[in-house]
């Protein structure tokens, strides 16, 4: 009986892995209850023992946040850099009162094949386990981490076929994708959903949970046909093509980019930029007194990552620090001094749109003092028709 008593808490903590596991785990539990009523027949003491180990045992584990302790896959998540997500308690907001920072798995599975060769086009599906049509998306997030860093655009989706094959099947997506440059990848996947407004009252909304299963492994073979990278100077034709690649991917791309500190840079296929310090390239506008950037996260993110991280060596403890809420909607002002004295001045202003700049910014611009001389503008992506849905989140 004191054997039986000791398996409990195991079968416990297996049961909480996944859902599909509990399907399994509670008929044994059940069985091994059955098996000690039978072996507890005048001994009651032993089975009283049995269910007062079980019911201590449950009463832990709602209590601590991370049950499973921390031999679980760990990791950043990619859309919410300011998150983790925990494989292993994924399923923890159906269990428990109070759990923080951890990310669910949505009624998605996708079939993605193991291994590509590069420069071949593959398909990946996903399936959309809810009956529930508005929590079948037309579109997913893809994000592959590796030698490179890609997405799979919207383009790339066929139709979603309803499929309605209860239970656990209602409907199918494909999409087609290429990956050029071998080597091995992680594929994050998110659902893309239209109105998703509706569940952000809840703890774990839908549209933040990730499909089940991601991140998956995917291996990329080196292409049957020799590829040649190209290294010419740019022009408008060929400057399009390309990719985010990791420096360390070649000994040429760690020569060329090793002094820019970082990780990832945009290469294109038949071309290469040479990678410009902040002095280098103000060097080539010496018109410039103060260079301004309005619109929302598209022009928000590359301020923060080529401007102020060139400028102070990091965004931690900043406005551009995505972990602080102040990131995401504020103003961000920042200057720097080149060699001959000449003073440039750096500007972010938060403008999700026309209407939000000529009410809110238009003023905020004229008291700016030099004006700018320079504006780099983008804002409007929420009337496309491909991110319709984005924007309803």
């Amino acid at each position: 009986m004191a054997k039986l008593a000791h398996l409990f808490p195991v079968l416990t903590r297996a049961a909480q892995m996944s859902r599909r596991r509990l399907l399994w785990v509670l008929p044994l539990a059940v069985v091994l209850v059955l098996i000690s009523t039978a072996y507890g027949i005048g001994q009651r003491d032993s089975f009283g023992e049995f269910v007062s180990s079980a019911t201590s045992t449950f009463r832990s584990l709602r209590k601590q946040q991370n049950p499973l302790g921390l031999d679980k896959d760990r990791y950043t998540d990619v859309i919410h850099p300011n998150r983790n997500l925990f494989y292993g308690t994924a399923y923890s907001g159906y269990l428990y009162e109070k759990v923080e920072r951890w990310l669910t798995v949505g009624p998605w599975r996708a079939e993605i094949p193991a291994r590509v060769i590069a420069g071949e086009e593959f398909t990946m599906e996903f399936i959309c386990t809810n009956p529930n049509d508005k929590l079948c998306p037309t579109y997913y997030q893809v994000l592959f981490h590796g030698p490179t860093k890609l997405s799979v655009p919207p383009e790339n989706f066929g139709t979603l076929n309803q499929t309605d094959q209860s239970p656990f099947e209602y409907g199918s997506l494909k999409a087609t994708y290429t990956i050029r440059d071998a080597g091995r990848y992680r594929v994050y996947a998110y659902p893309e959903l239209y109105y998703c407004s509706q569940w952000n009252q809840m703890q774990f909304p839908w549209q933040r949970s990730v499909v089940e299963g991601s991140p998956f492994d995917i291996t990329v073979l080196p292409s049957r046909q020799k590829t040649v990278e190209g290294w010419d100077s740019c022009t408008s034709d060929t400057i399009h093509n390309g990719r985010y690649v990791s420096v360390a991917l070649s000994p040429a791309f760690s020569a060329m980019y090793k002094h820019t500190n970082r990780t990832y840079i945009y290469a294109p296929y038949e071309c290469k930029i040479p990678a410009r310090s902040i002095p280098q390239a103000l060097a080539e506008l010496p018109s410039a007194k103060h260079i301004l950037y309005i619109g929302d996260s598209v022009t928000r993110n590359p301020f923060c990552n080529h401007i102020w991280r060139r400028i102070h060596g990091t965004v931690n403890d900043s406005v551009c620090d995505p972990s602080r809420q102040s990131y995401h909607y504020s103003h961000k002002l920042t200057a720097v001094t080149l060699e001959d004295g000449r003073r440039v001045n750096f500007s972010f202003l938060w403008s999700p749109g026309w209407e939000h700049f000529k009410n809110e910014n238009v003023e905020v611009l004229l008291k700016m003092d030099p004006l700018p001389t320079h504006v780099v503008m983008n804002f409007g992506l929420y009337d496309t028709p491909l991110y319709y849905g984005t924007w309803r989140c």
